[in-house]
């Protein structure tokens, strides 16, 4: 069942056809690799709303790439970084200070980029909701 179940019930949510394991472990990854989720986790936006919008206005590259899709899927090995123009914004520059580390991100605050150094585990996820209980719900 897993993952086919979901993929029918919501489009785009079949992403982890195909690949091996728990579901919702894997959902979280699929999540976690999101630009805007990973913008926020690097500090360079206070809030998962404000990396939403810093994305969507065109302030963030990925491999020197302007991208302004929010769930865009970031791939490990990936840089995160701020456009030239963008660096000198009052938001990102008060924000970077204030994050936590996280295992999966090599984070330059200098630079103000951040690179994705691989999936991350369930564990490392500081997620605020039942997965298992979403997941079953969809596989219904």
């Amino acid at each position: 069942m897993g993952c086919l179940g979901i993929a029918r019930k919501r489009p785009g949510a079949g992403l982890c056809r195909g690949k091996s394991g728990n579901t919702a472990d894997l959902l979280i990854q699929y999540i976690e690799s999101r630009l805007d989720a990973l913008v926020h986790r690097a500090g360079l936006a206070p809030t998962i709303y404000a990396s939403r919008q810093l994305v969507t206005h065109g302030h963030i590259k990925v491999n020197t790439r302007r991208v302004n899709i929010p769930s865009y899927n970031v791939k490990p090995g990936d840089t995160i970084s701020v456009r030239d123009k963008s660096k000198t914004m009052d938001l990102i520059r008060n924000s970077i200070n204030d994050v936590e580390d996280v295992p999966y991100l090599a984070v330059d605050r200098e630079g103000l980029t951040a690179t994705y150094t691989r999936l991350p585990e369930i564990e490392e996820v500081p997620v605020i909701a039942e997965v298992g209980i979403v997941v079953e719900y969809y596989s219904k």
